[in-house]
């Protein structure tokens, strides 16, 4: 989505740029395309909507699935797209903490209108749905405040917690810009190692474990680690990449393992964040080289856009028409339903930035 959500899943950047500030160990010199993040902005998308594919249907308890598709829907297509989420909170980290990139308050207070903006159009009207299907139109003033009440109370349609996420974010990105810029090589390790613990480690005890060792934190402070480290890894080998490579690793074995003997959702998982974090070096550093083209650069320039309409499409095929993966054969009813919803999605979303009042927001 020049907003987080719009610099790490729809703008494309395509200057180069050098980065050289020393205050933080062996820095690179880069003069890297952001071509690679367009890139990968546009897999984590086709991820993002496969992840939801899944999971409208097999979080449905009237729901039967094989044990050959259970396995592919929770363990296989699990370890191969629960990067997404991750991984444009990393790309979000990457752009906009970076310091040769002038963002001003003014900028930052622009992003968060832009935001709850979205949430009021987008929150309101799914919740104005829903409610227009358990009550109808018998007392309009109900419909409104029910649905108005669901946006504040954070009751609207699961995938748009992301939205609410980034305005924590955001509110807090003025200070890691300056703690970026400023920290010294020990004071950045000891904040990255910390905020790992807090934000990683401890989540995914409490996730394996059913504990609750900490709950004193705000929701998008768990988020802090993943939105520094993006930065970082992409900017600095405070990390060695040996190590990435070997957390990678670990972190796709662990939660295939993970994924088999219970469920994993969460975007903070130890093993996913591993996993993410190789992803981003590998492509950061070209390691892996996918050529773009113009279904890329689509997916990737509409992807906010996609990511805030694909829930719909979705919810219309399950609920409405009762349609659901698996009225096809295994494998094949999942890729089915994601390429129905990944092209009314990007067909939605050209035609809503077109509209004057999304056109305005953006």
């Amino acid at each position: 989505m020049e907003d987080i959500k719009q610099q790490s899943l729809a703008t494309v950047h395509t200057h180069t740029h050098t980065h050289t500030h020393t205050h933080t160990g062996d820095i690179k010199k880069s003069n890297d395309k952001i071509e690679w993040i367009v890139i990968l902005k546009a897999f984590a998308c086709m991820a993002v909507i496969m992840i939801h594919v899944i999971a409208g249907w097999i979080n449905n308890e009237h729901n039967e699935l094989s044990s050959a598709r259970n396995f592919l829907d929770t363990v296989i297509l699990q370890v191969l797209i629960r990067f997404a989420v991750p991984c444009f909170i990393m790309i979000s980290g990457c752009l906009l903490l970076n310091p040769e990139h002038k963002i001003g308050i003014d900028k930052i207070k622009k992003y968060i209108f832009k935001m709850l903006c979205l949430l009021i159009i987008f929150g309101f009207g799914y919740s104005l749905l829903e409610n227009i299907l358990v009550y109808g139109f018998s007392n309009i003033f109900k419909l409104v405040y029910e649905s108005m009440a669901c946006v504040l109370k954070q009751e609207v349609w699961a995938h748009l917690w992301y939205i609410y996420m980034l305005v924590g974010l955001y509110l807090v990105t003025p200070i890691l810009r300056k703690f970026v810029e400023t920290a010294d090589i020990s004071t950045t390790k000891f904040t990255l190692g910390t905020l790992f613990i807090v934000s990683v480690i401890i989540p995914t005890i409490n996730e394996i474990f059913n504990v609750k060792i900490t709950q004193f934190y705000l929701e998008s402070f768990k988020y802090i680690f993943i939105y520094l480290i993006g930065y970082y890894l992409v900017y600095t080998d405070i990390i060695k990449e040996k190590y990435i490579y070997i957390g990678g690793i670990f972190g796709i074995i662990c939660y295939i393992l993970l994924a088999y003997f219970c469920e994993s959702n969460s975007q903070t998982n130890l093993f996913i964040i591993l996993q993410t974090m190789l992803i981003i070096k590998l492509f950061s550093t070209e390691k892996i080289k996918i050529e773009n083209n113009k279904i890329i650069n689509c997916i990737s320039k509409y992807s906010l856009g996609i990511y805030l309409i694909h829930s719909f499409w979705l919810n219309l095929l399950y609920k409405v028409f009762g349609i659901l993966p698996d009225v096809f054969p295994i494998l094949i009813g999942e890729l089915l339903v994601w390429i129905y919803a990944l092209i009314l999605s990007i067909i939605s979303s050209i035609v809503m930035y077109r509209l004057p009042i999304i056109k305005k927001i953006w």
